[in-house]
């Protein structure tokens, strides 16, 4: 998502907006967490929140860009297979989480991540990426309540979802 096209712009137009205020990005995901940020100066603070907001609420997971991050994710799968500590990890966490989803490891199984389509990707995706699931956090040296109007201004029309 991060990166990707949006609703409100195509994925060279999202790159292009992240390039003009400063390109630096990133994302990752944990065990209880997925982030999106960007470092920007604060004169940036409504571009940025219009990105990441876009990012989160508005993906497309173009097939093209499912295609490209799917082999993305399939090497990060390969990178930790054999590598001792990896795997003393996932066993110690399916032993100690045995009915909890702690058990799975944060980028999942690779036999059920190959057998994902885009199709089943994006529909987890309008599921679990609703308001109700989020926290949008700005820090710097602004103004509380207009950092608060800039987030209102681009998420303040989404829908409700399921929690």
């Amino acid at each position: 998502m991060a990166g990707g096209s949006s609703q409100r712009r195509t994925e060279a137009q999202n790159k292009e907006l992240l390039q003009d205020i400063g390109n630096n990005s990133n994302a990752y995901t944990a065990e209880n967490e997925t982030n999106f940020f960007v470092n920007t100066t604060p004169a940036h603070l409504d571009q940025a929140v219009d990105l990441v907001s876009g990012w989160v609420l508005g993906a497309l997971i173009t097939p093209a860009e499912y295609r490209r991050e799917y082999q993305v994710v399939q090497r990060e799968l390969e990178m930790d297979k054999g590598e001792p500590d990896r795997e003393f990890w996932v066993l110690s966490q399916m032993n100690r989480y045995r009915v909890s989803p702690a058990r799975v490891p944060v980028i999942g199984y690779q036999p059920v991540i190959q057998s994902l389509t885009r199709d089943d990707v994006y529909n987890y995706y309008k599921m679990a990426y609703v308001p109700e699931n989020m926290m949008f956090s700005i820090a710097g040296d602004l103004d509380p309540e207009v950092m608060l109007a800039t987030v209102q201004k681009y998420v303040g029309d989404t829908k409700p979802g399921k929690v």
